[in-house]
C-alpha cells in the first residue's frame, strides 16, 4: 500500500507532466480538475472520483427522467380526475339550480294563493297552499343548506 507521501509524489508528477502540455489540449481536457480532487482525497483520506460522480449523475439522470415520467402520468390522469369532476360539479350545479327555480316559483305559486284565499283559512285551498308554501320552504332551505 502506498504512503500519502507517495501518493503526493506521485501527484506532482503528474502535474509536471501535465504541465509541459498544452493547457487547453486533450489531455489536460481529460485531467482539468483531477489532480485537485486527488489532492483533496490524500488530505482527507477520501476515495471521489469524478468518474463515479459522473456515473452517478447519470443514474440520477435517469432515475429523475423516470420520475418525470410517472409524474407526468400522475399529473394527467390527476388532470382527467379533475375535469371529471369539474363536470360533474356543473352539472349538480345546473340540476340545483333548476330545483331552486322550481321551489321558488312554488313558494311564489303557494303566497299567491294564500293571499287568493286568506278571507277563507279554513278552506282547503287555503290549507293546500299554506302547506305548499312550507313544502317549498323546506326544500329552498335545504338547497341553501347543500350551497353554502
Amino acid at each position: 500500500m502506498t504512503t500519502k507521501e507517495q501518493e503526493r509524489d506521485a501527484l506532482n508528477r503528474i502535474r509536471e507532466i501535465l504541465g509541459t502540455l498544452d493547457a487547453e489540449g486533450w489531455v489536460n481536457m481529460a485531467f482539468r480538475g483531477v489532480c485537485d480532487i486527488a489532492e483533496n482525497n490524500i488530505r482527507d483520506d477520501f476515495a471521489d472520483s469524478p468518474v463515479e460522480r459522473v456515473e452517478e449523475l447519470e443514474t440520477d439522470r435517469g432515475n429523475w427522467k423516470d420520475d418525470a415520467q410517472h409524474y407526468k402520468c400522475e399529473y394527467e390522469a390527476l388532470k382527467e380526475s379533475y375535469n371529471k369532476l369539474q363536470d360533474k360539479a356543473v352539472k349538480r350545479g345546473n340540476l340545483i339550480e333548476e330545483f331552486r327555480q322550481i321551489f321558488t316559483n312554488d313558494f311564489e305559486d303557494a303566497n299567491n294563493l294564500i293571499l287568493e284565499n286568506c278571507e277563507n283559512p279554513d278552506s282547503i285551498e287555503f290549507k293546500k297552499a299554506v302547506s305548499a308554501r312550507q313544502d317549498a320552504k323546506y326544500w329552498l332551505d335545504r338547497i341553501e343548506e347543500v350551497v353554502t
